[in-house]
């Protein structure tokens, strides 16, 4: 799934870079973000990373790997904040519309 979220992104952004307004939302830092996650991944610790339509990154890994990640992100000079996956889906009689 993390392999498959990563090839998501690139394509995304791909799209978005040779699209008619040539958005480019990556700075220096994204680039080396992932560049650490692909070191870390190659030294063992399963690790993909994935940006939503921003230049904010998120790193998946499993639980056991995340403090591990968080150090070598916040080493290159990132803020980082770990987070978890959410409960399981469940219906809501709240309607936002």
């Amino acid at each position: 799934m993390g392999l498959l979220a990563e090839r998501d992104t690139l394509a995304l952004h791909a799209t978005t870079m040779t699209g008619p307004n040539g958005l480019i939302h990556w700075q220096p830092e994204t680039l080396m973000v992932f560049q650490t996650v692909r070191y870390l991944r190659a030294n063992g610790v399963e690790c993909y990373f994935s940006v939503d339509t921003g230049a904010t990154v998120y790193v998946n890994c499993r639980p056991a790997d995340a403090e591990t990640v968080r150090t070598e992100i916040a080493a290159l000079g990132m803020e980082t904040a770990l987070a978890e996956v959410g409960g399981p889906a469940h219906l809501v009689d709240d309607h936002l519309f």
